[in-house]
């Protein structure tokens, strides 16, 4: 009995001894950081699953300690629904929003959301970082040809999520205005993005302000001539 003990704690202890190594799944450093997978161009685990709420922070290598961390909580939220409390996961900011996603040197490529709110939107526009400037013309002819429309996406029910997500993102799914990425392919392909791995169509709608400007511009010249015109002939017939 004591033999299987002790053979049972020897195979226990050389597991751990492994798992904890510098060739394990994880391990500890001289500074008893622990280290899930491997960092730096080695293989790393390919899922972290934690059960719970979970608390993630970084100080910045020429930093100090204190207001310099950084931090994101992982948390339920709660809110309430038709009067039932729902929970849905969220990574919350810590210390007074202080959290970026990305910055201007190493961007997201591409995010994929259902809705964003935000305080506001800034896209870059540094003429620095641009090139070939050519100027907008035509804008006002070809904005006449886009019919607007109100509509509705298609909801598909996800068998995967409740009853309440699924109300959610089928009301999410109503009362929408805009384009069809098709007709606008027709005058303004620059504005369209063609998903091919989904082939799915998407459109730049930030992009048709510099067009609507430019059709303004030119509907304003129009203007201007015919005052011009309309002056000319009164004073015509004041003679």
């Amino acid at each position: 009995m004591k033999k299987t003990i002790l053979t049972k704690a020897v195979l226990f202890v050389l597991a751990l001894g492994l798992t904890f190594s510098s060739n394990g799944q994880v391990k500890v450093d001289p500074n008893n950081n622990v280290l899930v997978g491997q960092h730096y161009g080695q293989n790393a685990y390919k899922e972290f699953d934690v059960r719970g709420e979970m608390f993630v922070s970084h100080v910045p290598r020429n930093g100090a300690a204190g207001w310099n961390y950084v931090g994101g909580w992982f948390t339920n939220h709660s809110y309430l629904v038709g009067g039932n409390t729902v929970y849905r996961p969220i990574f919350e900011p810590q210390w007074g929003n202080n959290y970026w996603l990305g910055n201007a040197s190493s961007p997201f490529w591409r995010v994929y959301a259902n809705e964003v709110h935000a305080m506001s939107f800034v896209n870059t526009s540094d003429e620095r970082l641009k090139t070939n400037f050519m100027p907008v013309t035509g804008s006002l002819s070809k904005l006449m040809r886009i019919q607007p429309y109100k509509y509705d996406f298609i909801f598909t029910p996800d068998e995967e999520v409740d009853e309440t997500t699924n109300q959610e993102v089928e009301a999410a799914s109503k009362n929408h205005i805009g384009f069809k990425a098709q007709d606008l392919m027709k005058d303004f392909p620059y504005l369209v993005k063609h998903d091919e791995a989904e082939d799915q169509y998407s459109v730049n709608y930030i992009g048709l302000v510099p067009e609507l400007v430019a059709a303004l511009q030119e509907q304003n010249r129009k203007i201007e001539e015919l005052e011009v015109k309309i002056l000319e002939l009164q004073n015509r017939v004041g003679k």
